[in-house]
């Protein structure tokens, strides 16, 4: 399995709203082979887009984690489960770029004896 990163710091304009999950951004998952998406953004996708990911076969799991905020146990158990069963490549992202994204990795390290 692999787990890529991304923090969208350079994306943020006082809060997580703007993803800029457009088709570039799609069309790179595709081409990449990541088919395993987690969010950890205070805002959830639109509903085009998710389907867009079904169209294609990418899980999508959203988990909104407020700005400067910490993930609950609850919250890294659940993106854990879902890195874990998937078995594919996933990228986690958070809209801000500060630690949310980090502490589920280093979960990913923790749970899994790594």
């Amino acid at each position: 399995m692999k787990i890529i990163s991304f923090k969208a710091n350079y994306f943020h304009k006082n809060n997580d709203e703007s993803q800029n999950m457009n088709d570039n951004a799609i069309q790179y998952l595709i081409d990449h082979s990541i088919n395993n998406v987690i969010s950890l953004n205070q805002f959830c996708l639109t509903d085009n887009i998710i389907g867009r990911f079904k169209e294609h076969s990418i899980n999508y799991l959203h988990l909104p984690v407020v700005d400067y905020t910490a993930s609950t146990i609850y919250q890294l158990h659940q993106t854990y489960n879902l890195y874990f069963l998937a078995q594919r490549i996933t990228l986690v992202y958070c809209g801000y770029g500060h630690s949310k994204t980090d502490t589920v990795i280093a979960a990913f390290m923790l749970l899994s004896d790594n």
